[in-house]
Parts: C-alpha cells; structure tokens; sequence
C-alpha cells in the first residue's frame, strides 16, 4: 500500500447558507478585493452575463478572505487563468448538460451558487487541498494559476477541475434525490473512514472502489465512481475494470500470497506456439463485478430521477474535452 497521498479533499460540512443571487457590488479592475466604487471590468461582464444571469451562479476570482479558508497560505488567481477557467467550466460542465437535456433548466435548479478561484494549493501538513465544498452552495477550486494557456493539460485539468466539478455536483443531486441504499450494501465492510489515506487506487480497485478517497463511505463512492467516469474515456474505464478483476503476479508473489485482502489465486498453464508450456500467475480480485454492480445503480438512479444518461454524458463530455485545444481561452468572445 501507499503511504499518505499528496492531495485530500476536504468536504466542510457547514449549515446551508441560501445565496439568493451574486452580488451586484461594482469590482476593481486592479484590486483583488471587492470594491464596490469602482466599475465592472470586461470579465467582471462576463460573468454577469454568463454565470450570474443565465444561472444565477457567482463566480469569484478575486480573492475573497470570508470566502476562503484563513489556516491556508493562499495566493490570488490570475486574471488571464481565472478567464480560461471560467470559459472552461461552462464549456465542460454546464453546456455538457444543457446539450444533453436540451435545456438549461437542470443547471438553473441545481448548480452551486458560488465558485471561489484560487492561484494555489491549499497546503495543509503534508498534503494538498483540490477542492472544497460547503453544503452544496459554494464550490472553491485551487491551483488555478497552473493552467499553461500554451498548451492545455487535459490531465492536469481533470485532476484538478473538472472531476473536481463533477464531484461536487453529484453530491448536490444525490443530496436532493436520494439514490438507493443496495449501493451500501454491496461493500459493506470495505470502507475504510479515515484510513483511506493509507489505501492505493489499485488496491482500492480490488476492493471495489474506482479511487481510493471512493472507499472512504458511500457518498464519496458513488460520486467518485460519477465524477470519473464522465471524466475519463471508455479505454481508461475497462483499465480500471481489468485493474479491479485480476492482476498478474510474479511466481514468488504468488506463493507468498496469504489472501490477507479477499483475493483468489489463480494458476492458468498454456502451451505456446514452440509447444512450451507456460504458467501464468493470477491472483483474481472480483472488484471489476462489484464495481459494474455499483454502476449500474448509478445508471439507473440518474436516468430515473434526473433523465441523466451517465453513456451519452460521458461521450459529450470527452468530445468536448477533446476539442479544447482547438479553443480560444484567452478572450471573451
């Protein structure tokens, strides 16, 4: 297993706070405070047009101090990466949905109703804070000021945005309509609270989780398994399956294993084209079975209660994703 990993989300339960809409405080152009004597700039337009009335969605790029978290060193986003952000998030997440369901309905009714950019990480003993979220209202995201406008990272976007979005998001719907509860039933005892900081992904994948934060409790599972696969492509998800099913293992490994983590060992002898025989050594999981049956909860649970197909979502997301090179970030057209 791997010991403490570099990043954890923090998800702050705190009481909902009703943002009825973003403020209409003027901004300064220079500052990155608030200041409400000074007109809106292009961006500042922008958004208004964009986010805030079409959505009723707020975003902040400046850096707010009662929106942020005070134990972390932060630094302020930068003015050309929070646009590329902006533009990109409603590309790859809101005009994903809206094309999918044809309007822009579910986005106005369900949607965060704040973002928070921020240029850094939030360091904190060791570790590194992606995102956070406070009671489904405010979504803060870090580490802005790594995006290279010269070259997009679809990667390193995923990682630190979008699946980031996605996650959040999933939380806010299942929070609004419940999903059911034979998803905690199918690993019940695999959970492990805390303790998932010591677990790998791949071990996690034996277990039956797609990530290791996944296999922390049910929600995370089930929003974990959401936010990846929309994020990532069908050859990354048969990996992850294949990953969970079985791995193959050297002859010493295969010896030695004590089945301490509820795998099954497998000896498969073939015969090559020389007519020599070959052994192969398996050690056979069964993560893959009990990830499609988590999957399959979620399917039904999104088309049912939202008129969510988790398949085309995926497509229209990766065709997107695909294309954002091809993309003008820098502007405000």
């Amino acid at each position: 297993m791997k010991k403490m990993k570099l990043f954890k989300y923090i998800f702050t339960i705190l009481t909902a706070i009703a943002f009825a809409s973003c403020s209409n405080d003027d901004l300064s152009s220079t500052s990155i405070y608030t200041d409400s004597t000074t007109p809106k700039n292009s961006f500042d337009e922008w958004l208004l047009k964009n986010y805030t009335d079409t959505f009723n969605i707020c975003i902040n790029y400046r850096l707010v101090d009662n929106e942020t978290d005070m134990k972390y060193n932060l630094v302020p986003a930068q003015y050309d990466k929070s646009i590329a952000l902006a533009k990109m998030i409603k590309y790859i997440w809101i005009d994903s949905y809206n094309e999918l369901l044809g309007n822009e309905d579910f986005i106005k009714a369900n949607a965060p109703k704040l973002f928070q950019f921020v240029g850094s990480p939030g360091y904190d003993d060791g570790s590194y804070v992606m995102g956070t979220a406070d009671a489904g209202m405010k979504i803060t995201l870090y580490n802005v000021n790594q995006i290279n406008l010269d070259n997009l990272d679809l990667e390193s976007l995923n990682y630190w945005y979008f699946h980031v979005i996605f996650h959040e998001f999933s939380h806010i719907l299942h929070q609004t309509k419940s999903y059911s509860t034979d998803f905690n039933l199918i690993t019940p005892t695999n959970y492990q609270s805390g303790s998932w900081v010591n677990v790998s992904d791949e071990d996690a994948l034996h277990m039956g989780f797609i990530t290791a934060y996944g296999s922390s409790e049910p929600n995370e599972d089930f929003v974990e398994i959401i936010s990846n696969y929309v994020t990532n492509t069908e050859d990354w998800w048969e990996n992850q399956l294949a990953v969970a099913k079985q791995t193959i293992v050297s002859k010493s490994t295969y010896d030695s294993y004590d089945g301490s983590d509820n795998g099954e060992k497998k000896e498969i002898t073939t015969t090559d084209e020389d007519g020599n025989k070959v052994t192969t050594y398996y050690i056979y999981y069964g993560g893959d079975e009990l990830l499609l049956r988590k999957f399959e909860i979620i399917k039904n649970y999104l088309d049912k209660s939202w008129g969510i197909s988790i398949e085309k979502l995926r497509d229209i997301v990766q065709r997107r994703s695909n294309n954002l090179q091809n993309m003008n970030f820098r502007d405000l057209d």
